[in-house]
């Protein structure tokens, strides 16, 4: 058996102020989290900003680095290289020289011109080392640079994966460039 409650018109007036009430505390509740939802989504949309001119500026500055170590190892290549051929250009001057001076019979010119093979040869042996130790230094530069890149990269790539993080996203359906 079920009792029967009766209600009086102060009570239901009552109950309706109640649902009134309640109706009102959720508006302003609904008001309050749209205001900070909003709030959040700025302060998210200011560091993705943020992090996005930090990042330019990080591309921008290793990319002039690159291109200092890039001009520098071609400098350093083209002295070198400038270096040798000199050297190379005085050490058969000076062969020639000694060989014109020791022709006066056809023995000693025989001797001249051997020791002056000698002298060119040793002179493109030293031009070739001189290369060599231009190209290896220049490959040098370009690794290291190629590995400040990469490190860049890196950094980058984490930097953006902390701000998907941050905002919730599935890392998995966060697209990288470079990936």
């Amino acid at each position: 058996m079920t009792k029967r409650v009766k209600l009086f018109p102060d009570d239901l007036k009552a109950a309706d102020a109640v649902v009134a009430d309640a109706d009102a505390v959720l508006v302003r509740a609904d008001s309050a989290a749209e205001t900070t939802i909003a709030e959040a989504n700025a302060r998210a949309r200011s560091t993705i900003d943020e992090a996005r001119e930090k990042a330019d500026q990080l591309v921008a500055e290793a990319e002039e680095q690159a291109q200092r170590t890039r001009e520098k190892a071609e400098e350093e290549a083209a002295r070198v290289r400038a270096q040798a051929q000199s050297d190379a250009e005085n050490t058969l001057a000076d062969a020639n020289a000694q060989a014109e001076r020791l022709i006066s019979s056809e023995n000693i010119k025989q001797m001249a011109e051997e020791r002056a093979r000698e002298i060119v040869s040793q002179a493109r042996a030293q031009e070739k080392q001189m290369r060599t130790g231009a190209d290896e230094y220049a490959s040098a530069s370009l690794s290291e640079l190629s590995s400040l890149l990469q490190e860049l990269q890196r950094r980058t790539d984490a930097g953006r994966r902390a701000i998907a993080e941050r905002n919730g996203r599935d890392l998995t359906n966060v697209t990288l460039e470079h990936e």
